[in-house]
């Protein structure tokens, strides 16, 4: 996450971390083998990399990994770190738009489409449950069981949802299966095109959640996860 500059550091958001933080931490790591960072691209290109913990240690060795950032950005903000390139098999991803359609509506146009199982994208809790609530009728006429996934659950929960099933699930998740996590088995995305993102009220002093539209980036992520 890129550092946001506020006028009161002692008032930054939990989880923002200036250049210097993550350098001294790794410095005073005795046991450790590779840390392996997932990016996606950030706004410059280079998924706000960190470049001062790999010069405060010789022997420290940083692997960032993703399956859509160019490479060639971040290799040059890392003094020209090498670049391994894992070929991939592409599968075409077919992409239809119902910016009227309700969640409902949406659902109900891919469950009579595909066999497999769905992942529905929603920006918070609140929408999952309201989307669970109202879709049971039709999961029912078409065979499907509905399962939710987001970052406030028990660790066994998700591991639970995580699990291959013999079922047909739709899973109604946030974000957090957009990299952190990989739910198997996809046949179709819903994408609500929202994410819930913290932001500093400045007035009140506090993080508040906002619900914004996701990146064009996000969008392509999430699409790859079918």
């Amino acid at each position: 996450t890129r550092p946001q500059h506020h006028e009161d550091p002692e008032r930054a958001p939990s989880g923002v971390r200036e250049r210097g933080e993550l350098a001294r931490e790794l410095v005073e790591l005795e046991d450790f083998e590779i840390p392996a960072r997932e990016v996606e691209q950030g706004e410059h290109g280079h998924g706000g990399g960190r470049p001062g913990a790999r010069q405060a240690r010789d022997d420290l060795r940083i692997l960032v990994m993703s399956a859509t950032l160019d490479p060639g950005p971040p290799s040059s903000f890392l003094n020209d770190c090498p670049v391994i390139d894992v070929p991939g098999i592409l599968h075409p991803i077919e992409i239809t738009y119902g910016p009227s359609d309700s969640p409902n509506e949406a659902l109900f146009q891919v469950l009579r489409r595909t066999e497999g199982n769905v992942l529905y994208f929603l920006p918070g809790r609140g929408e999952i449950s309201r989307a669970l609530g109202g879709a049971v009728k039709v999961l029912h006429a078409y065979g499907y069981s509905g399962v939710t996934l987001h970052g406030s659950m028990p660790p066994e929960d998700q591991r639970h949802v995580l699990r291959p099933s013999r079922y047909r699930r739709v899973t109604f998740t946030t974000n957090i299966a957009e990299t952190s996590l990989t739910v198997p088995n996809i046949a179709a995305v819903i994408d609500s095109g929202l994410h819930k993102a913290a932001r500093y009220d400045a007035s009140r002093a506090v993080d508040s959640l906002v619900t914004e539209r996701i990146s064009a980036d996000s969008a392509d992520q999430r699409a790859g996860r079918a």
